[in-house]
């Protein structure tokens, strides 16, 4: 058997892609796959989180954000997680026993006052994006929170989680 494996893998030898054989072929893949990088790269452009100034409008806006997801969150919706958000928790679960309870307690509990950036106004973007500074856990560890909620859905995500790298503003605190 061994015997069959090894012939068949030297038969199909020649498949691999190779350059100096399939020139063609070969730059047009990695023509494809620059291309694709630079898609990529200028897709991915990050905008800085824009902080809203203190007027009753915004402060109404932060309030409805947060009421919003209020409601979903008792009609039964499941905070997700993105794959850094859930490291960040991991972090603060062996650092603080800091546990999906906690944030969701902590979210629950948000106000305007705990605004710190984002929401942005012009209805376009796929999820309303919201930061806040904010205590979770029984130390009331203070960590900075952002997450979103999908504009034409129900999810809650959460974009980050941790303890803040820097002091945190808060322009809507009395």
């Amino acid at each position: 058997m061994s015997c069959f494996l090894e012939k068949k893998k030297k038969d199909r030898s020649w498949l691999r892609l190779n350059t100096t054989i399939f020139p063609t072929i070969g730059n047009v893949v990695f023509f494809t796959v620059y291309l694709y990088q630079i898609l990529i790269n200028t897709s991915t452009t990050i905008i800085p989180m824009t902080e809203l100034p203190y007027t009753v409008d915004n402060i109404e806006l932060i309030q409805d954000f947060i009421n919003e997801t209020r409601n979903r969150i008792s009609n039964g919706v499941t905070i997700t997680f993105t794959g850094k958000a859930s490291s960040e928790l991991e972090d603060l679960m062996l650092q603080y026993d800091i546990t999906l309870d906690n944030i969701e307690h902590t979210i629950l509990n948000l106000s305007t006052e705990n605004y710190y950036r984002g929401i942005d106004v012009s209805g376009s973007a796929d999820f309303n994006v919201c930061a806040f500074r904010a205590f979770v856990g029984k130390e009331n560890i203070e960590i900075y929170l952002k997450y979103g909620l999908e504009a034409d859905g129900l999810q809650i995500l959460i974009f980050s989680n941790h303890i803040p790298d820097y002091p945190m503003e808060q322009p809507f605190k009395n």
